[in-house]
């Protein structure tokens, strides 16, 4: 008879001492949700005075001010707006890295005619020719955190276009195990030199003054794409002659090998549109 034997002490101990160290992020990060929570409310508050304040005088002040005076309220409204905008996107985004995505299978096509509602009073405002390309894929995936995503694309490409007759176009292609979207536009685009600047956060290529931002959404669209094991980039775009962003996620969880190569000569971080 041979016999083995194994102290596995220290193996046992290893294994506490990482349950422990779980415990304690888990802790860690309930306290920080919590405590971002509190801030974010805490800010939302005097801002939503101010907003409110400011448009009483708009309204019931208008005529004892003069023009200079209305555009200081206009400005101050304006300014609370996107403080409060700001506020809830860096919450979205400090939430990205802790959030457990919870997958269903969901149609993208239902996806995307849900983000169009939201996005009626633009569309209808800039009078945008939509092009959806009919029998959208069903996709696996967390499905108000990919309603982001398309919400936060389709939305760039209508507000970065100045044409008479802006054109935005989503469509999908089956990439060997991972679905790529692309959504193209004939906007502004992005000029080269610049599509270095990949959705970092707060990252600009417009005065704020032409183009109302909180340069945090595509940011948002990154942590997103990556989170379900994809990637996101920007196709050839010059400017003045339009932008394509894509994104590819797997056809299912966890599959990701096709989802991170290059397309076009241009890989997944290849440039950024004009604001976040």
């Amino acid at each position: 008879m041979i016999g083995f034997e194994s102290d596995i002490t220290e193996l046992k101990l290893a294994q506490e001492a990482l349950a422990s160290k779980a415990q304690e992020l888990a802790r860690a990060n309930a306290e920080l949700e919590d405590f971002t929570y509190s801030v974010s409310h805490d800010l939302k508050e005097p801002l939503r005075a101010i907003e409110a304040f400011s448009a009483f005088l708009a309204e019931d002040y208008s005529d004892k001010l003069d023009e200079e005076g209305r555009r200081y309220i206009s400005v101050v409204r304006e300014n609370a707006v996107r403080m409060r905008d700001l506020i809830e996107d860096l919450l979205r985004l400090s939430r990205m890295g802790r959030v457990q995505h919870e997958r269903t299978t969901v149609s993208a096509g239902a996806l995307v005619e849900d983000v169009c509602r939201d996005l009626a009073f633009a569309l209808e405002e800039k009078n945008v020719d939509l092009r959806v390309q009919p029998g959208l894929p069903a996709i696996s995936c967390d499905e108000v955190h990919m309603k982001q995503v398309f919400k936060n694309l389709i939305s760039n490409a209508i507000k970065f276009n100045d044409k008479p007759q802006p054109v935005v176009e989503v469509t999908c292609r089956d990439d060997n195990g991972a679905y790529t979207f692309s959504i193209r536009d004939n906007g502004i685009g992005i000029d080269q030199q610049y599509h270095d600047k990949i959705f970092k956060i707060f990252q600009r290529l417009n005065r704020r003054e032409d183009y109302k931002d909180t340069g945090v959404g595509l940011t948002i669209c990154k942590k997103v794409v990556e989170a379900h094991g994809g990637t996101i980039w920007v196709e050839g775009s010059r400017a003045g002659e339009g932008t394509t962003f894509s994104f590819a996620i797997p056809k299912q969880a966890g599959r990701t090998e096709e989802a991170g190569r290059t397309h076009d000569g241009e890989g997944p971080e290849a440039g950024q549109h004009p604001s976040g």
